[in-house]
């Protein structure tokens, strides 16, 4: 699961950054939300969407953590 999330890592920070954040805090917010993911998403299945990381999931645990 983590590699389909390092997939999109540039997409994570650009997100964060149109939510208000700067640079630095915004890469900090992704590797944490890497950790987080890791530990709380037991079936990597809940995530996923046509074989690909559901982006609005990932979003909306950004927007919650920011």
């Amino acid at each position: 699961m983590l590699e389909k999330l390092a997939v999109h890592h540039d997409l994570w920070i650009k997100m964060l950054i149109n939510l208000g954040c700067n640079k630095e805090n915004a890469k900090d917010l992704v590797q944490d939300m890497y950790i987080r993911l890791h530990e709380l998403v037991k079936d990597p299945e809940k995530i996923m969407y046509n074989d690909d990381v559901n982006k609005y999931y990932v979003w909306t645990t950004l927007r919650n953590m920011y």
